[in-house]
């Protein structure tokens, strides 16, 4: 089969027919003579394929062995998590193509905070596994993962990590908790980012897959929302070397997305004629298709694991031998003291802020104006938010500027509350500026509010940096 590539819709719907065939099933000619050969009459599909999924290639080279057991793990919201949907279809086909692997799966039990006891889905003729860890959780967002990050994901130290997020941000951005679309666009990129980086520092050796979602079609969605969201996530793809799975490109290519999602507009069939997890799954498995000469790509870092020049002053917070005066820094509407309880640097303290009075509780500092005019720059905050604390606002950071910039903030940190967490926010500064400020906000609009901010950085380009430890 040859692919032409021209627009990405009829790209990806050649691809899928010469893998698949025009029914969706995939059409195997030839006897396999290895597992996950797919035979020499399909070597040509193989070919094309190969580009497709070389970033998760380490992978599906350690499924074709018959030594030492794979572990997937698939992270995501209800339409990944809910029975019938893609990730349970999607798994007992892979193990078709390994059928010397017997297929296990465990499913994250929210009320236990672990991992349910594993049960066999396939049987296979050797004596190795794929351990099929169902992470993924009904109603949630990236950052419902970290509160449970280490047992849900740390532990497991998956081969392959499949992510499926999106749908709860919402569909406007009313409904996201944002002021405006350009906000929440920025903010959905942020918090995925985020959690990607997180996941790379975690599990430095696993494959990932981030892949798009089936349309939000539910009644007053923003115009095209999810293919704005799959924008966002093959920029990621691209930014961290991931794999992207086209599950919105599945539907798209269909003609009639809506015909394969139920009556809310937003979570697809799992049966019937308009099957939308079967189409789901038949995006993802050609990623799983073996091929010796499919290369194997370099893992992108977590960029918090990179160096980087910290351009802020006393980033570290190491002088602050005197609060509530904290040197570098400019206090407004909060006051600073030392948290000596909840820390993650040497210091043995991180700067907690209780903010005073309206507006935004924030220390802030003006930045090297001719280092970074005409530059992109990431402001970066290491926060800890206490579980009392209700609001939504604490732990943001900011970048404000003239010549037309405004103020750019970071998302607010809902639902990690306990632990410690990132957060940025990135803008290019105008050739035309007179002066950048970098903000810590550790609230907003009320007495009280509370965050601790273990270290800060700003440095040049879009991916934030941990300068300092």
């Amino acid at each position: 089969a040859e692919l032409v590539l021209g627009d990405g819709v009829t790209a990806m719907a050649d691809l899928r027919r010469a893998a698949w065939g025009d029914d969706t099933r995939l059409a195997l000619a030839g006897t396999a003579t290895q597992p996950g050969d797919l035979g020499t009459a399909a070597a040509a599909n193989v070919a094309d394929l190969a580009g497709l999924g070389s970033n998760i290639q380490a992978t599906v080279r350690k499924l074709s062995d018959d030594v030492n057991d794979v572990k997937v793990l698939v992270l995501g919201d209800s339409t990944a998590s809910q029975a019938g949907q893609w990730p349970y279809l999607l798994m007992p086909q892979v193990q078709a193509l390994y059928p010397h692997r017997t297929l296990r799966q465990r499913v994250w039990n929210t009320g236990s905070s672990s991992y349910d006891a594993p049960t066999t889905v396939a049987a296979g003729t050797g004596s190795a596994f794929i351990d099929f860890y169902q992470g993924a959780v009904s109603g949630t967002v990236p950052e419902s993962v970290f509160a449970t990050m280490a047992a849900q994901v740390a532990d497991v130290q998956p081969d392959l990590i499949m992510v499926h997020y999106g749908h709860n941000y919402g569909k406007d951005a009313a409904g996201g908790g944002q002021p405006d679309d350009v906000t929440m666009d920025y903010v959905f990129r942020e918090r995925l980012t985020r959690f990607i980086a997180e996941i790379k520092q975690l599990c430095p050796q696993a494959d990932i897959m981030l892949t798009s979602q089936n349309p939000y079609l539910t009644s007053g969605a923003r115009y095209q929302i999810s293919n704005v969201r799959a924008q966002a996530i093959r920029g990621i793809c691209a930014d961290f070397g991931l794999a992207y799975g086209p599950i919105l490109e599945a539907y798209l290519d269909t003609g009639n997305a809506a015909a394969y999602i139920g009556a809310d507009g937003l979570h697809p069939f799992n049966s019937g004629t308009y099957n939308g997890a079967a189409l789901a799954a038949s995006a993802i498995l050609p990623f799983f298709h073996g091929s010796v000469s499919a290369p194997v790509s370099a893992r992108v870092a977590s960029p918090f694991t990179l160096p980087g020049i910290n351009l802020l002053t006393n980033g570290t917070f190491s002088d602050f031998a005197a609060p509530p005066a904290l040197p570098g820094w400019t206090a407004s509407a909060v006051t600073l003291s030392k948290d000596t309880t909840n820390y993650e640097s040497k210091n043995g303290w991180a700067v907690k802020g209780v903010t005073t009075g309206t507006g935004n509780g924030s220390m802030y500092q003006l930045l090297p104006i001719r280092r970074v005019r005409g530059q992109v720059i990431t402001f970066a905050g290491r926060f800890y938010i206490p579980a009392a604390q209700v609001s939504s606002q604490p732990g943001r950071v900011q970048l404000s500027s003239d010549a037309g910039f405004g103020a750019v903030t970071s998302g607010a940190l809902t639902n990690v509350r306990d632990r410690y967490v990132w957060a940025f926010v990135t803008g290019r500064v105008p050739t035309a500026s007179t002066y950048v400020t970098a903000s810590v906000i550790f609230g907003t609009g009320a007495v009280g509010q509370e965050a601790s901010i273990d270290r800060a950085s700003l440095v040049l380009g879009h991916f934030p940096r941990d300068t300092t430890t």
